[in-house]
Formats: C-alpha cells, structure tokens, sequence
C-alpha cells in the first residue's frame, strides 16, 4: 500500500423489509361509513320486497263485501241498504256520498271519502300501489319510534318487524288489503304514530310554542277522526 493510496471505508448497506408495501389502511371512519352504507343498502331492499308483496297481495284478492258497497253513492241508509245504482265517479261524488253517510251511518268521513274513491274513481292498481307506500311508511315511522337509535340500522330488526307485520297478524288479508280495512286500521296507524313522534320529540327538546300547539292539535284531531271508534266531535273533545 502506497502512502498516496486512499483508504475507502466499507459501506453498510440497510437491509432491506421482506414484507409488501400495502398501501394505506381504511381508517376506522371508513371502515365504518361501509358498514352503515351496506345497512343501508340492506333495509332499502328489504323495504322494497315488502312493499311489492303488499302491492301483489292486495291487487291480487277477490274484491267482496264492503269493498263493492263503496263503489257506489251512498244515502241515508245503513251500509248494505243503499240503493246501489250510481258508481263513484269522481271527488265530488264520494263527498256527497259521506256527507249523507256522515249524519246517519258513521264520522270517519275523511277515510270513508278515500275508500270510496279507491272502490270507485281510482281503483284496485291505484290502491295497491298506495297500500304499498302506506306499508313502508308505517314500518319506518315504527323503527323510528320505537327503536333506539343505536339499533335502527340493524337490518335483522327490520326483517323481523316485517315478518311479524306480514305473517303473524290475525286475518291479515281480510282486515288490511282490502279497501275498508286497509284505510280504517292501517291508515290510523300512520297518523298515531307521526303523531307520537311529533310529540315526543317536542316533550324530550321542550319546545312547545303557540304555533306548535296549533299544530299538535290539528294532527291529533286528524288522527283521532280516522278511528274506527272516533268521529270529529269525540275527536274534538279529547283536547
């Protein structure tokens, strides 16, 4: 070795990872907006098979007893002892029909009026398509009234309620797919339970306002005037 020669000291070259490069991991928020979005997805369709067998079981039914009733004008008489002879045609007469069935047969004449123009004007399809609407729309108003929050994305809770509502109510298709039935027990059923939740909420948050008043009492007469049991004076006396 010569005294001009530069020594060069030996290079330690960095050992090099065996293990893949991955990528960046989902963070626990993304992880977390697909699970409620796949819970999402999840009820959606289970609402959408629900509504279409309502609607195919409804439109598919034998239409018998009142539903035939209430394709005609109506008069004085009680259900049954009308003279049967003028279809429902139009608004004008199913409103004619309910105000003399008002004063001398029942008081439901919001629902009656909606029956009739089902059984007449509008028809099976119409209302099948309705019953349909009306179906998801109690469903949800439920899960939203009667379920915490932390489980209303829970789709196995909506399946549940959806086979219980379907399948284990007595005389269900008699009572709920027809016209009379459906507009006089699920049709309520909207009404009470938008009604709760209004109500609810205002009693939790403590926001009762004259305007709200006003409100709350309107939709409680609406509510309590489509009862089987209720008309608008039993209605009106409630407040």
């Amino acid at each position: 070795m010569t005294d001009n020669q530069i020594i060069t000291p030996p290079t330690h070259t960095r050992c090099e990872s065996h293990i893949p490069y991955l990528g960046a991991q989902p963070s626990p928020d993304s992880n977390r907006k697909r699970y409620r979005l796949g819970n999402y997805v999840l009820i959606f369709l289970i609402l959408l098979l629900f509504g279409i067998s309502l609607a195919l079981r409804t439109y598919h039914r034998e239409i018998v007893s009142d539903d035939l009733l209430y394709g005609y004008i109506l008069d004085e008489h009680p259900l049954g002892e009308n003279d049967y002879s003028v279809k429902v045609e139009n608004l004008s007469d199913a409103i004619k029909s309910q105000k003399a069935q008002y004063f001398y047969s029942n008081g439901r004449f919001i629902v009656h009026v909606l029956v009739q123009m089902f059984a007449g004007a509008w028809g099976n399809k119409a209302y099948s398509v309705f019953l349909a609407l009306l179906g998801t729309t109690i469903i949800c108003l439920f899960i939203r009234y009667s379920i915490v929050p932390k489980y209303r994305l829970n789709p196995f809770i909506w399946f549940l309620l959806l086979f219980t509502y379907l399948y284990l109510f007595q005389s269900f298709s008699r009572s709920w797919f027809s016209f009379a039935g459906g507009m006089n027990y699920m049709y309520p059923m909207m009404w009470i339970l938008l009604f709760l939740l209004v109500f609810n909420k205002l009693d939790r948050t403590n926001k009762f306002c004259k305007p709200i008043y006003v409100i709350l009492i309107l939709l409680g007469l609406i509510t309590g005037w489509s009862q089987e049991c209720f008309s608008i004076p039993l209605s009106g006396a409630l407040f």
